[in-house]
């Protein structure tokens, strides 16, 4: 055991007083350690917690060592033993609490270069006093009364203070000898007999010791602990911890307590004086935050109208009114009432965003006509999307925003657009940047370097980055870990680190992940998806506070992209091989093949030869090389060439996994040495940090490889403009991901063929059948998040234990017992320090108690199976085969209590497992069991199955089927004959529009109104004549509309386009001719010549009007609020009344006089 250097004045422990006087001699150890802690509590605060916590960590592992339910574990730290399954079982909520508090300041003492106020040391002492009371009243006496006296801790002695590097040497000399006491004990079992003998006379020695205790501890089990383990101290130290995070100490002129405050509405009727809680100021004296606390067992929303109080108050004593925050200790609000209600969060502010909150007040500037930098974005969809934004968060006062646009329309420029703009208005100070791979954070830096110079990014994936930057680009993965790192005691990122993120691929899968980053931050959040509008679900709309009915913030689909020129359509050649489309059939096969077939599939020991091998085993386990030779050749001979049409062009080949991406690799290099290796690379998860460097060079126009041949990692994100062939090698189920996959060719690259000869277009090579699929399955198959197998476990008990609750066999009373019994373990492991489990924290601290597990009501058993299921726990699970064996078990319980179907599979699949375990008889665990495993294969052993039953299957197994083996993977590589059944035949990509039924109808119409533009009728549409019935008629048969249906259709396929160009409804065929092929320049120019004449006009304002009748030609109508935005805002910045004075009346008027024009005579 440690013995500690400051040991002066310890003797006068036996000579006084003191509040753990009630400890047994049994325990004088801890009771001297707990005396030494008392001493110090006021005058040596650093020590007095850090020896509070060395006293529990002792008194700790006494228990475990004398309590027979109790196996002390390997790590023999506090926090281990305060997380271990057993003892969370065993203790009260209020002593684990108790204990979490002793550990926090414990490490505080250690890690914090803060001072720890003599209030706070005192309390400690106080928590170290509950868990020794329990302690003692548990294995010693039932009947104990002992309350905390805390004027019996000394406030003067001769007792220096202790530094801080003293216990950092006092905690790693702790450290060390406990790391020397495992490496004995290991010494010690690697003598198996020597140990076994030690062991055994240890137990025999302490047996009667154990049996005493448990008797007491039965005892006091039974009689109802009355002692008083003060909720609200607590309380307190929970927000004072909180608070502690945020960089708010305890004796510091920055944080009042019971601050007293004169003026306080809700007392103006007695003294009018009232005490809040908490003030929290800067260093001028200032008042920054107000926090109001509330008991935990009330609702934390109970405090506003009293912290609002009290804010009022402050605001009228320093003429500054702060940020309102109400807790329980559980729950936290914050109020910014200059700016936005209520929401929940996390954690509290840091000072300087305090600070930074409420100079926003003043200083943050309006966003609803911002300048846009043209450098970073110059496409007006780009400008009206970052308008959109700006509008939603400043018009309708939301924080979050989701924008919709087609993957290669910009998301990246755009994102550092919208940053440049929100934080010249002092809307944000530090952004964060999520992508969900490393490859993707590289590149989006690299953009952020290149466009905000000034404006340095940092990379938190590198330890040394800076987390101050006003620009962080990060992994879902790594923000995970660093949200829950700290450093000098306080958090590395609080709530309000962030002002603003933005998620790249905002949907389904990223929110289930990695939802708890954006729920911890308390900032804007803007998401980027490709996914088409009518595929987002519902759950990413409501992620972002919007439906499925109002759509995103902004949207620009694939199909608008390509209309309007800023992205490429593409040709497909739906090609494939009879292998891939029909896999292999025994009896069809030629001699020569049948041997090879024999070769591969044939039983090795009875000879038997399937007669099919399926399809879907091509190219995922059976590599073929005539196969994958036929494709390369017809892509290196079909395939869009550069240099002269002397090499192919810059080439991504989608494989199904590893295996495959490496035959192709090494099918190409065999056909194609002449290249030497390079031309052609394998790009997955199995090149590690090499990945990123083989990426890198494939984005070199110049650079090899030419073939990247990739896993996963070249799906989505990456920006390589000189792509020009896509090849499917693989089906894709997934409709989002497949239209994410062929974005990788939609970039536009200028000079790629040549000076002036820009990339027009790019194949797409489908050898899988995906456009087919996708044809007869318009909305694809989308994958489901996988549920984590313990997630899937732990839901199958609760409901099993629902399912036994009405069951008064007392079979399924004990059963029951045991499911609660485990969901509560689990659940106990769960570490509250944890940002995953923080915001669950209240419905996690009622579980630790057992006693709740017997009453779950409705709506929390809905909470548990929703969201605590899936929170993280320290409980040390079994391995994972063990876990899958559970799961499969639980799975049957459920079928059988159900009734259902798919019991009988399930039966099968454990009676297969242990037809295996019955090969490892060797293996003496097995071998105990087998008579066990022999019963089981039986059909009698299954007639009358019940959940008893079952769960001693499940029981006497689980730790058994790690010794089964492990299928392989079975990979055949063959030779046998096969070829295209047809050359690529390349059409254009009509199915780009497909995600638009709408927009692949308006392709269609738009090719015959561009026919027929020299008709009469919609020659006088150009020149703003007007239209006579019979020219009515003739547009209707021009345009196929001979039916009401027809009609309808063409107006629902226009009609957005028109409103867009007009900001009218309801449009007639004739307006929307007109909203489609624009007026003739020649028209608007006659429109316009007298009011240019007439005026004696500048440079800029001629070219003001100019633009208004290129937008007349382009578009037929000018609709008037177009006039305040890019391009025209971008040209004068105060709008036409600005450029034009007293003469914009006119310039309005000759707008609405042309797109009024009365059409119908």
């Amino acid at each position: 055991m440690m013995n500690n250097d400051n040991t002066q004045s310890d003797n006068q422990n036996n000579q006084r007083q003191s509040n753990f006087s009630f400890i047994d001699d049994e325990l004088k150890q801890i009771r001297e350690f707990a005396q030494k802690t008392e001493l110090r509590g006021r005058l040596d605060t650093r020590y007095a917690c850090f020896q509070a916590r060395l006293t529990a960590e002792t008194a700790l592992k006494w228990m475990f060592k004398a309590d027979q339910d109790l196996s002390l574990p390997y790590n023999t730290m506090l926090s281990s033993l305060i997380n271990d399954a057993g003892f969370q079982k065993l203790a009260p909520i209020q002593v684990k609490r108790s204990l979490t508090i002793i550990q926090k300041y414990g490490n505080l003492a250690a890690h914090s270069e803060h001072a720890i106020s003599s209030q706070d040391s005192i309390l400690v002492v106080k928590q170290l006093h509950s868990v020794l009371f329990w302690l003692h009243r548990t294995y010693f006496d039932v009947d104990l009364r002992s309350e905390f006296n805390d004027k019996l801790i000394p406030d003067a002695g001769d007792i220096a203070k202790t530094s801080r590097n003293k216990i950092i040497e006092l905690e790693q000399k702790h450290e060390d000898e406990e790391k020397k006491l495992r490496e004995a004990l290991e010494a010690e079992k690697a003598d198996k007999e020597a140990y076994q003998a030690k062991l055994a006379a240890q137990e025999a020695e302490i047996a009667k010791l154990k049996e005493q205790i448990a008797a007491k501890k039965a005892e006091a089990v039974a009689v109802p602990d009355t002692h008083d383990y003060s909720e609200a101290e607590t309380r307190k130290l929970l927000i004072d911890v909180l608070l502690k995070e945020a960089g708010w100490h305890k004796g510091s002129p920055n944080l009042k307590e019971e601050y007293e405050l004169d003026g306080v509405d809700r007392n103006k009727n007695y003294t009018g004086t009232g005490f809040a809680d908490y003030v929290l100021f800067d260093d001028n004296g200032l008042p920054l935050a107000v926090i109001e606390a509330k008991k935990t067992t009330k609702d934390a929303k109970l405090g506003k109208y009293q912290a609002l109080d009290y804010a009022n108050a402050l605001e009228k004593k320093f003429n500054q009114r702060p940020l309102i925050f109400y807790t329980n200790g559980y729950e936290i609000f914050i109020w910014d009432d200059h700016f936005y209600p209520e929401r929940q969060i996390q954690g509290f502010y840091k000072k300087d965003e305090l600070q930074l909150a409420i100079e926003r007040r003043t200083s943050r500037k309006s966003i609803l006509n911002p300048t846009i930098s043209r450098k970073t974005v110059e496409r007006p969809y780009q400008h009206l999307a970052i308008r959109a934004v700006t509008e939603h968060f400043e018009t309708k006062n939301q924080r979050r925003a989701l924008l919709v646009m087609a993957t290669g329309s910009g998301k990246t420029r755009l994102t550092i657009a919208l940053v440049e703009v929100l934080q010249k208005a002092n809307w944000a100070k530090r952004v964060l940047f999520l992508c969900d791979r490393d490859a993707l954070v590289k590149q989006a830096k690299g953009a952020f370097t290149k466009f905000l110079p000034n404006c340095p990014a940092a990379d938190l994936r590198d330890a040394k980055s800076d987390n101050l930057s006003r620009v962080c680009l990060s992994t879902y993965h790594t923000m995970m870990n660093l949200i829950n790192e700290f450093k000098d005691g306080e958090r590395l990122f609080s709530p309000g680190h962030f002002d603003l993120l933005v998620i790249d691929e905002a949907h389904r899968s990223i929110y289930q992940k990695f939802g708890a980053i954006f729920d911890y931050f308390d900032s804007y959040l803007v998401g980027l998806t490709a996914t088409p509008r009518d595929e987002v679900d519902k759950n990413t709309y409501q992620m972002f506070n919007l439906t499925k009915e109002t759509g995103p913030v902004f949207g620009y689909d694939l199909a608008e992209a390509i209309e309007q020129g800023y992205l490429l359509n593409y040709y497909k050649a739906a090609v494939s091989t009879k292998l891939s489309r029909e896999g292999l059939t025994y009896s069809q096969l030629s001699d020569e093949d049948k041997e090879e077939y024999e070769k591969h599939f044939a039983d090795e020991v009875t000879g038997v030869i399937p007669e099919k091998v399926g399809k879907e085993a091509i190219n995922k386990w059976l590599f073929n090389t005539p196969t994958v030779d036929s494709f390369l050749k017809d892509l290196m001979e079909r395939g869009v060439k550069v240099s002269g049409g002397d090499k192919l062009g810059k080439t991504i080949i989608f494989a199904r996994n590893s295996d495959h991406a490496k035959f192709i690799v090494t099918r190409f290099d065999a056909n194609y040495p002449q290249h030497k290796g390079h031309f052609c690379a394998q790009i997955d998860y199995t090149l590690g940090k090499d990945a990123e460097g083989v990426i890198d060079k494939f984005k070199k126009a110049d650079g090899m490889p030419q073939i990247a041949v990739s896993v996963d990692m070249l799906d989505t994100g990456i920006d390589v403009p000189e792509v020009v062939n896509l090849v499917f090698a693989k089906p894709v189920y997934s409709k989002v991901k497949f239209w994410q996959m062929i974005g990788r060719g939609t970039r536009k690259c200028e000079d790629l063929f040549g000076p002036g000869d820009d990339k027009k277009c790019f194949y797409v090579f489908d050898y899988c059948e995906n456009f087919e699929f996708f044809e007869t399955n318009p909305k694809g198959v989308e994958s489901n998040a996988v549920i984590p197998l313990s997630q899937r476990i732990f839901r199958n008990r609760l409901l099993l234990a629902d399912m036994l609750q009405d069951d008064d066999s007392e079979d399924s009373a004990t059963i029951r017992k045991e499911f609660l019994d485990n969901l509560h373990e689990y659940v106990s492991g769960m570490c509250d320090e944890n940002f995953l489990v923080r915001p669950h924290l209240q419905n996690v601290t009622k579980l630790k108690n057992r006693d709740t597990w017997e009453k779950l009501d409705s709506e929390l058993r809905t909470e548990v199976a929703k969201t605590v299921s899936g929170l993280p726990s320290q409980f040390e699970a079994d391995d994972e085969y063990a876990r899958r064996w559970d799961h499969l078990l639980l799975k049957a319980e459920l079928a059988l209590l159900e009734k259902s179907g798919e019991y009988v599979s399930l039966m099968k699949k454990i009676r297969k497992v242990t037809d295996k375990l019955e090969d490892k008889t060797t293996i003496p665990d097995v071998n105990k069991q087998l008579e066990f495993i022999q019963a089981i294969k039986t059909d009698e052993f299954w007639e009358g199955m019940n959940i008893k039953v079952l769960e001693e299957i499940r029981k006497r197994l689980r730790l058994l089927i790690k010794y089964i083996d492990q299928a392989e993977k079975k990979i055949v590589y063959s030779n046998f004959s096969d070829t295209l059944t047809a050359p690529a035949v390349f059409e254009p990509g009509m199915e780009a529009f497909k995600n638009d039924e709408l927009a692949a109808y308006r392709l269609k119409m738009n090719a015959v109104i561009e026919k027929n533009l020299d008709q009469e009728v919609i020659w006088k549409v150009r020149c703003n004549r007007p239209l006579t019935d019979a020219d009515l008629k003739r547009l209707e048969e021009i345009l196929s509309l001979s039916t009401a249906e027809d009609r309808e259709l063409f107006t629902e396929a226009y009609q957005v386009g028109f409103q867009e160009k007009t900001g009218k409804d309801n449009p007639s065929l004739d307006l929307l001719i007109r909203s489609i092929v624009g007026l003739s320049r020649e028209a608007v120019e006659k429109e316009f010549a007298d009011f240019i004449e007439g005026a004696n006009f500048s440079t800029l304002q001629l070219a003001f009007v100019r633009k208004i009748i290129d937008y007349f030609v382009e578009d037929g109508f000018v609709r008037e609020g177009i006039l305040y935005e890019p391009p025209f805002s971008d040209m004068y910045h105060d709008g036409p009344e600005g450029l034009f004075g007293d003469v914009a009346e006119a310039l309005f008027a000759r707008i609405k006089k042309v797109n009024e024009v009365e059409n119908i005579v």
